[in-house]
């Protein structure tokens, strides 16, 4: 439990907000400056959406200082697209 005394200008009323990792990343300028000029890989599986629902290889391909150069997902496809191995 919060103990509002360690900080009293929390609003217990409002639960906070949470950003994952990509969320913020998308969100502050601040952050793409810092991978700016550098090689990006991303580490994924289907489920790596934006709020939106759009997969995070998608959503960091769209942004100009983000250069990917590398995308690592699970053998069944980083969308879950891809059925390797399988046989019916």
């Amino acid at each position: 439990m919060i103990n509002q005394t360690m900080n009293p200008t929390m609003n217990l009323s409002t639960p906070p907000t949470t950003l994952f990792g990509l969320d913020q990343l998308l969100s502050d300028v601040s952050l793409q400056s810092e991978l700016k000029g550098r090689r990006v890989a991303l580490l994924a599986h289907p489920p790596s959406v934006t709020p939106e629902l759009t997969h995070a290889l998608d959503a960091l391909a769209q942004i100009p200082a983000i250069q990917l150069s590398a995308a690592f997902g699970p053998q069944h496809g980083l969308r879950g697209d891809k059925q390797d191995n399988m046989m019916e």
